[in-house]
C-alpha cells in the first residue's frame, strides 16, 4: 500500500473519531440539560408547594384571629366584674369574697366613690395578635370631691395564656398605670415616704408578664441598706435631700440629676386618653 493511501485511511479514521466524540458530547450535554431542567421544575414545584402552604397558614391564622370573640374568652373575668360592681353599688362587699386581686384593690379604692362608670377595653399591647383586656373605671367622684372627668383609671390588665385569661397586674390609688400612644405601658408607684418609681414597660411575647425596660426613681437613699426608702435626709440648711436614679433592662442603676429626672417624667403619658383605649361600658 502506497503512502498516499495510508494517509487517506488515517485521515478518514481521525474524522470518524472526532465525529463520534462530538456526537457523544452533544448527547451528554443534552442529557445534562434535561436533568437540570427536571431539577429546576422540581424546585419550582416544591417552592410553590411551600408558598401555597404558607399562604394557607397565613389565611388560617387571619381567619382564626378574626373569629376570636374576646368577650367570650374573657367571660369568666367579666362575670366576676359584673358581680363585683353589683355588690359594690349595693354595699354588699365581702372582704373574703373579694380578697383576690384586682377586686381587693378596686374595693379599697372605690369604697369612697359616689358614682363611676365601669368598663373595659381590648387592645393588643404586645403585638402577638391577641388582645389583652384592660379593666377600666372613669368619671368617678369621691368623698373629698375629687372628680375624674373622662380620664380612664386602669384597674387591671389581663392577657391570654393558653387561651385562658391571666391577671398580669392590678393597680390601686398608689399604683397608676397608663398606656401611651407609643404602645408602651407606663406605671407610676409611690409610697408614704415620697419615693416615686416610674417604669416604662412591655408585655412579654408569650403574655405571661409585664416587664420594665426603663425605670427611674426619686426618693430617699438609705445608706445602711443601699436601697431607696428609709428616713428622709437633710442637708446642712435643713433641705430634704432626694436622690434620683435611672436604670434600663440590662444596666445597673445610675444616679441622675433632678433636671434629667423631671425631663423624663414630663415625656411620660400620665393620663389615659380616650383615643388610645376604646372604653366599652360593662353591662
Amino acid at each position: 500500500m502506497d503512502k498516499k493511501n495510508i494517509c487517506l485511511i488515517l485521515f478518514v479514521a481521525l474524522f470518524a473519531s472526532l465525529l463520534l466524540f462530538g456526537c457523544k458530547n452533544s448527547l451528554l450535554k443534552s442529557e445534562k440539560e434535561e436533568d437540570n431542567q427536571q431539577i429546576e421544575q422540581e424546585n419550582v414545584a416544591e417552592n410553590k408547594g411551600e408558598n401555597d402552604k404558607q399562604n394557607e397558614e397565613n389565611v388560617s391564622d387571619q381567619i382564626n384571629s378574626e373569629k376570636i370573640n374576646y368577650s367570650e374568652i374573657y367571660a369568666p373575668v367579666l362575670n366576676e366584674y359584673r358581680n363585683f360592681t353589683k355588690d359594690q353599688k349595693a354595699g354588699n362587699m365581702n372582704d373574703d369574697k373579694y380578697a383576690e386581686e384586682p377586686w381587693g384593690y378596686m374595693n379599697a379604692m372605690l369604697s369612697a366613690v359616689k358614682n363611676c362608670s365601669y368598663g373595659y377595653a381590648f387592645k393588643d399591647l404586645n403585638g402577638n395578635g391577641k388582645d389583652e383586656m384592660i379593666i377600666l373605671t372613669k368619671d368617678f367622684k369621691d368623698d373629698a370631691g375629687h372628680y375624674n372627668d373622662g380620664a380612664y383609671f386602669i384597674n387591671a390588665i389581663y392577657s391570654l395564656v393558653d387561651n385562658k385569661p391571666k391577671l398580669l397586674e392590678a393597680f390601686h390609688y398608689k399604683s397608676h398605670c397608663y398606656i401611651g400612644k407609643d404602645g408602651f405601658i407606663y406605671i407610676h408607684d409611690t409610697d408614704s415616704l415620697s419615693t416615686h418609681t416610674y417604669e416604662k414597660c412591655v408585655i412579654s411575647s408569650d403574655g405571661t408578664v409585664i416587664k420594665p425596660i426603663e425605670t427611674i426613681i426619686s426618693g430617699f437613699y438609705d445608706d445602711e441598706t443601699g436601697e431607696m426608702g428609709g428616713r428622709p435626709k437633710e442637708d446642712s440648711s435643713g433641705e430634704v435631700v432626694l436622690t434620683y436614679y435611672k436604670s434600663t433592662e440590662n444596666d445597673e442603676p445610675v444616679e441622675i440629676n433632678e433636671q434629667k429626672f423631671d425631663k423624663i417624667v414630663k415625656e411620660m403619658p400620665l393620663f389615659n386618653e380616650e383615643s388610645v383605649l376604646n372604653f366599652i361600658e360593662l353591662k
